[in-house]
């Protein structure tokens, strides 16, 4: 397989742990930090205390589409999940051959 292109779907940050996300149209990242405003770029996310592994987090657009569509059948219903409600930073998705 071989990857081909991708895109950024949605950005999301909280300012703190347990915070509302908020969908933004661009960020700044800053290395070793994460979003600028997002609860762990601030130090104020649940796991802030473990550093250098949140800086940003990434969920691909086709897990999103697999769970609605409950494929493979890993749960009784499909799970339905808009891109803000799942609490990471970066929604995107990959084109493979």
């Amino acid at each position: 397989m071989k990857w081909e292109s991708g895109a950024l779907l949605h950005i999301h940050i909280a300012p703190k742990a347990s915070a509302n996300m908020i969908e933004l149209e661009e960020a700044e990242l800053v290395e070793g930090k994460g979003i600028v405003n997002d609860r762990y770029y601030n130090q104020t996310g649940t796991y802030s205390p473990k550093p250098d592994i949140r800086d940003i987090t990434l969920i691909e657009n086709e897990v999103l589409e697999a769970l609605a569509a409950n494929q493979p059948p890993l749960q009784e219903k499909p799970i339905i999940l808009k891109p803000i409600e799942h609490r990471r930073n970066l929604n995107n998705f990959w084109r493979s051959t």
